[in-house]
């Protein structure tokens, strides 16, 4: 497990959370997507907020407590140890409605970046980790969030050489844009249609680190952990179904 972990930066967990508590987090909110924006599951024409938000009194009431199932508090042992701080309540709602019909899907060079300062807590240690709850299938070109494994691992040579300084995203970014045309190119404008075929299906390895850009799809009840200096960014959904998953922060 850890192994994975530590080579790319995501590990999945399959079945780390029931099925019928799921759909039951994703009934939840279907109800609130219809009394707040009048989106109704059933009428793709109500889909009209694409990315809604305003779910903090669901996730206070406890509606997705499901989502720390003791599969995904086993895994988070693991990799931070025992003390880590439990949150209050589990999971925030990442919602993305389709596009219009004949949306082109790519992938973007655009806000790229880390949930976490690139820097070591007081201990030396991971100051944290992100988690994913997939509540309805995530098929790709779906809306998944794009991750860039490989990433936290010449993040982590920048932090032992002393040049991540405060360790903010967007230096941190730039720094080793400077040193990698690769990396300056995925995070730029360009559009070109060889975009998909040279950072998600060949991949590149830089100062001996394999790096690929890969999407978070997954089923109902597979929870993902990522690596807090992983860079990710978000990503059009050109499905036909809404990408609906839980995300949640911990920290050490």
């Amino acid at each position: 497990m850890l192994g994975t972990f530590e080579e790319t930066g995501i590990l999945r967990l399959p079945d780390a959370f029931a099925l019928p508590d799921a759909q039951q987090m994703q009934e939840r909110l279907w109800k609130q997507l219809t009394a707040k924006h009048g989106i109704q599951q059933d009428n793709p024409v109500t889909w009209t907020v694409s990315q809604p938000t305003g779910f903090q009194s669901l996730t206070r009431s406890g509606a997705f407590a499901a989502f720390g199932a003791p599969r995904l508090l086993e895994a988070i042992d693991t990799i931070l140890g025992p003390n880590w701080e439990r949150p209050d309540h589990w999971g925030t709602p990442l919602i993305t409605f389709p596009r219009p019909e004949g949306s082109t899907w790519n992938l973007s060079g655009r806000l790229w970046h880390l949930d976490f300062p690139a820097r070591r807590n007081a201990n030396n240690a991971l100051p944290g980790l992100r988690a994913f709850a997939i509540l309805a299938p995530v098929a790709p070109r779906n809306g998944a969030t794009l991750v860039l494994e490989g990433s936290h691992r010449l993040i982590e040579r920048l932090i032992d050489s002393g040049e991540a300084g405060e360790g903010h995203s967007s230096a941190i970014r730039q720094k080793l844009a400077r040193k990698h045309l690769w990396l300056r190119t995925l995070w730029s404008d360009d559009d070109s249609p060889n975009r998909i075929p040279t950072y998600m299906e060949e991949g590149i390895e830089l100062e001996g680190i394999p790096l690929k850009v890969a999407e978070l799809t997954g089923k109902p009840g597979e929870a993902i952990l990522m690596h807090p200096w992983t860079f990710h960014t978000a990503s059009l959904n050109c499905g036909t179904t809404p990408r609906m998953i839980l995300n949640q922060s911990v920290f050490s």
